[in-house]
């Protein structure tokens, strides 16, 4: 059985790439600093610059102890008012935006912990004396420094305090000056340097053993080694405890993490220290193991562990243990036992990602490439009044570009209908001032839904594209060290669809979501302006919908079915003509019947697009249209209609005000005639003059409802009209 060829490709890459390596935390060192009261405690006894120095120097040396180790990225928040300010000048335009290399605002990484030192007690006591020698008396001076501080260290996410522990340390010097001597400066200023290398030491060590604690890396025949290196505060001649890390423990009450339980196992003396680990004897061991934590003690050990003790054995996990003897051969029979029936073969291994499968695999699918692509019409709506609507055309524009490929093909409306003359405002392409250039366009806009001009458009499905909103988030920083600035955030919405080009069903959906910022201060102003968003959020939007469409089992987009065709006929609403037939005797009399008015060569509008003239036959594809009756001396009328197999309508339209002023001229004098009348000369020339003006007007008669006399004798109208 061989192994699919995709999955040999990913097996083979693990194997290249090997597995991923763990991200490290990231901890955030706040600048050290020392309450209110030791600074003006200091100031008074005139050792405020001793004071400062030693702040000064120990933070510097507390984030390059930490950095050292290896176990986190500093992030550096003591120097954060010089990265807001290489940021600035980036944003000023004065650095070369294309270069990989500058400063990105917003950019800035996050830390999981944050660390703080403040030093609450703060003493520099100084005794002088002389003292009286062979060579006369000598000026001698001790020095004393004494330091506590309180190091915090907080999840930057839940707030939670997860250590508070207490540096406290003291360190003296003496310098003695002989009689007949001159000294200049004071040598017992060496003295702040081992108290600000010792400050930042010990908090870097509380920092480590809190957040990751020194671990076991190997252990053999009692020898262990503790990843702990060089400058971590790992002392030959130190005694460490080793811990068992067990499970989280949780307060019942509160939910609260109280920590990991810790069983301890033994005890282990450090014998050396080396540039990246140090090793260690164990005295004391209750089941030692590879991974154990590891915690420097400094009370020393405990009275009832013997500082000569050692251990003998080893973890399971050494590997170094001797294999127990193997158990006796079986005594050999004399005679041999009958031949046992050969097993059933066994099934051969799985080919590894190494070897030759016996037979050819098939490559993976891939589109053909002579398969059609699914053409998309692409439409934006914008509903943020926060975006100008002129941003449509640029959000299409963008659209387009992303969109295109082997498996989509893009129509856009702008490009396939508009007019040349919405390309440019000026120039070539900027058209004539005659605002009848657009008429058509907007006309079509005002008829035509999306989906039935995606159809008419030749597309097989649209693609909507809605700005949904464009929200701003202002934050306003007064701060006294890093100065007064705002920083601005925009947040770009845009949903998306993809339309059946036959149902209007939506096949496929999402949001694309863009952020952008800048700062403003009092020396740097920057204006917004929302195309880079637009462009992203495009981007993001034509990944997505390429994905879609390649997704298994994702139905593409289909046309509309084949044109069937609809009967339809128009009726002039309310508007009729008596019946006028001759008599034998040659006289015309009106008759009780009315004779409904039919207009003729109506021009009907399917979706925005001419579709011919009606009353008559037109073919449409099956589903929703908008329609629109437009005809000289007539109202325009608009219907939505759901077209289906043998459909036939009858759509009633009006005169327009114009045509009904001209109608009234004409058939006023109708109203002085009833039924039966004998119509005189005079009237008879009117109903001549009335058919003429109904025959150019290219309107006819409905008779349909017209009941039989019982004469032969046609309708005046239908001679007068057919001549």
């Amino acid at each position: 059985m061989s192994i699919p060829r995709f999955l040999a490709a990913a097996v083979a890459i693990t194997a290249l790439t090997g597995p991923a390596l763990a991200q490290k935390p990231r901890l955030a060192i706040q600048e050290i600093a020392a309450t209110p009261a030791v600074m003006e405690q200091a100031a008074g006894q005139g050792q405020l610059n001793v004071l400062e120095q030693i702040l000064q120097g120990s933070d510097s040396q507390l984030a390059n102890t930490i950095n050292q180790t290896k176990r986190f990225d500093i992030v550096a928040r003591s120097k954060y008012k010089q990265i807001l300010k290489e940021q600035n000048i980036a944003d000023s335009g004065d650095v070369n935006p294309a270069d990989p290399q500058v400063a990105r605002a917003f950019m800035m990484a996050g830390a999981k912990y944050v660390a703080t030192v403040t030093v609450d007690n703060y003493q520099d006591i100084t005794r002088e004396l002389v003292v009286e020698g062979g060579f006369g008396a000598s000026a001698a001076e001790r020095r004393s420094i004494q330091i506590q501080a309180t190091l915090q260290i907080f999840d930057t996410t839940t707030a939670v305090m997860l250590e508070s522990a207490s540096v406290t340390l003291e360190d003296s010097a003496t310098n003695e000056v002989m009689p007949g001597s001159v000294e200049s400066g004071r040598a017992t200023n060496a003295l702040i340097g081992r108290v600000t290398k010792n400050l930042a030491t010990q908090s870097a060590n509380l920092i480590m053993n809190r957040l990751v604690p020194a671990k076991i890396i190997a252990y053999t025949m009692g020898n262990i080694t503790l990843n702990r290196g060089e400058g971590t505060g790992v002392e030959i001649g130190q005694y460490w405890q080793i811990f068992h890390p067990g499970e989280e423990m949780i307060d019942p009450d509160t939910g609260e993490s109280l920590g990991a339980e810790e069983i301890p196992l033994g005890w282990a003396r450090i014998t050396s220290v080396l540039p990246k680990f140090s090793k260690a004897k164990c005295i004391e061991d209750f089941g030692i193991d590879k991974g154990n934590i590891m915690r420097f003690s400094a009370a020393g050990l405990p009275p009832t562990v013997d500082p000569n003790g050692g251990c003998s054995g080893s973890a399971s996990s050494g590997g170094a243990a001797p294999a127990p003897p193997a158990p006796p051969a079986p005594p050999v029979p004399s005679t041999p036992p009958p031949a046992a029936p050969a097993p059933p073969a066994a099934p051969a291994p799985p080919s590894t990602p190494s070897a030759t499968p016996s037979t050819p695999l098939p490559p993976p699918s891939q589109p053909s490439a002579s398969a059609k692509p699914v053409t998309l019409a692409i439409f934006v709506r914008d509903v943020s009044p926060e975006v100008p609507d002129q941003k449509v055309s640029v959000m299409e524009t963008y659209l387009t570009t992303w969109l295109t490929s082997k498996r989509i093909a893009v129509i856009n409306r702008a490009e396939v209908l508009n007019a040349v003359s919405g390309f440019a405002n000026d120039g070539a392409n900027a058209g004539t001032d005659d605002p009848m250039n657009t008429f058509a366009e907007r006309m079509l806009s005002d008829q035509s839904s999306a989906v039935a001009l995606a159809r008419n458009l030749g597309a097989d499905g649209l693609l909507v594209a809605t700005i949904t909103s464009l929200q701003e988030d202002r934050r306003e920083i007064r701060d006294p060290q890093l100065g007064d600035y705002d920083n601005v955030f925009y947040t770009l919405d845009v949903a998306w669809n993809v339309l059946d080009g036959g149902t209007g069903a939506s096949l496929a959906s999402g949001m694309g979501q863009t952020r952008d910022g800048m700062r403003q201060s009092p020396n740097l102003q920057r204006t917004f302006n929302v195309d880079p968003m637009l462009r992203d959020s495009a981007q993001q939007i034509g990944e997505a919908v390429q994905k879609a469409m390649a997704r298994p089992g994702m139905r593409r987009p289909t046309a509309a079915a084949g044109e069937i065709p609809v009967q339809i006929r128009i009726a002039l609403a309310d508007l009729s003509v008596p019946e006028i037939r001759k008599q034998p005797d040659g006289s015309y009399v009106i008759g009780a019947n009315r004779y409904q008015l039919e207009p003729m060569a109506c021009n009907l509008m399917v979706d925005g697009m001419l579709a011919g003239t009606v009353p008559g036959v037109v073919n449409m594809t099956p589903g929703p249209h908008r329609l629109r009756i437009e005809r000289p001396m007539i109202t325009p009328v608009d219907k939505f209609i759901v077209v289906k197999p043998g459909m036939s309508l009858t759509i009633p339209v009006a005169l327009s005000p114009e045509g009904r002023e001209q109608w009234q001229q004409q058939t006023a004098f109708f109203e002085g005639l009833k039924d039966g009348a004998v119509m005189r000369e005079a009237e008879l020339e009117k109903a001549k003059a009335l058919a003429e003006f109904l025959r150019n007007s290219r309107v006819t008669f409905d008779t349909s409802n017209v009941k039989t006399l019982g004469i032969n004798q046609p309708s005046i109208w239908q001679q007068l009209i057919s001549d």
